[in-house]
């Protein structure tokens, strides 16, 4: 009998000892290392300096990203009606244009050369107007075909789990649970030349330390929430 409750005794303190291991592992944290930079057109390297870098409990973001993707339809801008209303422009320019080239053709012979070139220079700056709104149309129908896109998604992102900004180089590096699945949250602008809007990059990528003591992630061009990357947590491409 006493060597039976020496067993159980054991036993239980085994258990209590493996209670006590499991909760010292949870409570384990590993380094994330990183960088953010994007690679243009031009095979440049653009670092992302000051770029705040939030990591979010997967439950959190991915009841998140839920609600938002239900909510979206409701949320999407207008659309047709900017559409519509560029269309009409486009038509009322056009019109005004075929006027103007109808009346160079009917006075070319009874007015000066200055009045002439004056009128066909009005032309011109109508057909870039149209070139304009043409572009802009397209624009907006993209926008349309990729609605919810990664801003509208990632608006209102709050109470995350860590966070802290890349350095120079857009480099960082955070503490996290080496057993927790995270979602890490990112977003970068560029000013570029000649551009009148700065062009945005959004990130949101599941990483995990999968039990090591550190870990290295790359946000780039190809895990942006605008990219197909399996990684993303919205498998959405646009």
């Amino acid at each position: 009998m006493k060597l039976v409750k020496a067993n159980i005794v054991i036993a239980v303190a085994l258990m209590y000892l493996g209670v006590g291991f499991s909760l010292f592992a949870q409570q384990t944290n590993g380094s994330l290392q990183g960088q953010v930079f994007i690679v243009t057109e031009g095979a440049d390297n653009i670092r992302f300096g000051l770029v705040e870098i939030n990591l979010f409990e997967e439950a959190g973001i991915t009841n998140y990203i839920a609600n938002r993707l239900k909510q979206a339809p409701s949320d999407m801008p207008k659309y047709d009606e900017r559409v519509e209303a560029i269309e009409k422009s486009i038509q009322e320019i056009k019109g005004n244009i075929e006027n103007q080239k109808k009346l160079i053709a009917d006075y070319s012979q009874k007015v000066d050369s200055g009045s002439i070139k004056d009128a066909q220079d009005g032309v011109k700056l109508s057909e870039s107007i149209v070139e304009t709104f043409e572009r802009s149309k397209v624009e907006i129908l993209d926008q349309e075909k990729n609605w919810p896109d990664a801003e509208y998604l990632l608006k209102g992102l709050t109470a995350s789990k860590c966070s802290t900004l890349t350095d120079a180089d857009g480099r960082f590096n955070i503490s996290i649970p080496n057993n927790e699945k995270f979602a890490i949250a990112a977003h970068a602008s560029r000013k570029t030349p000649g551009k009148k809007f700065a062009k945005d990059y959004y990130w949101l990528v599941w990483v995990s330390l999968a039990g090591k003591t550190d870990k290295n992630i790359l946000l780039s061009n190809h895990n942006l929430i605008t990219g197909d990357s399996k990684d993303s947590v919205v498998l959405t491409k646009y």
